[in-house]
């Protein structure tokens, strides 16, 4: 969770190799808890969220939000002024452009991907092509069901 929604986008890493779909991730990621955070619907895709999903630095601002879902704000440490401005701006846009469930759910499902796609790579590095199978079944299902959402809706 970077810096737009749920701490992401802009990113508190400089931009670099690699860095703009770490934004693009964890961009994702806080649009898919972007209700007001407290709600049940925003509670529930923040709390499916695992650090699996982001990069590396969207990782903290997880950790933060998973634990004080209920009062963001409160108790921030200030003196970490990445993680400050991240909540920040998260509790920010989601009070004033909250997204709806099906936009939430898309951003999840994107992530959940990206996700499986990560452990796929990693499974054939590895030379593991029974998870690797495994989890392009899980890709593929995930796809289809991405694939058919407008449709059904």
């Amino acid at each position: 969770m970077e810096a737009a929604r749920l701490g992401m986008s802009g990113g508190v890493e400089a931009a670099g190799a690699g860095r703009s779909a770490d934004a693009a991730r964890d961009a994702r990621a806080g649009a898919a808890g972007d209700v007001h955070l407290g709600s049940g619907t925003g509670r529930r895709f923040i709390e499916e969220l695992t650090e699996e999903h982001l990069s590396s630095s969207g990782v903290p601002a997880l950790r933060w939000l998973k634990e004080h879902l209920d009062d963001p704000m409160a108790g921030l440490p200030r003196q970490d002024a990445d993680l400050t401005s991240l909540i920040t701006e998260l509790v920010m846009r989601a009070e004033s452009e909250p997204a709806s469930e099906g936009a939430m759910q898309l951003n999840f499902d994107l992530l959940e991907q990206q996700r499986l796609e990560d452990g796929i790579s990693a499974a054939q590095r590895a030379g593991d092509y029974e998870a690797s199978t495994r989890l392009s079944g899980e890709r593929a299902a995930l796809t289809d069901r991405i694939a058919h959402a407008g449709v059904l809706t």
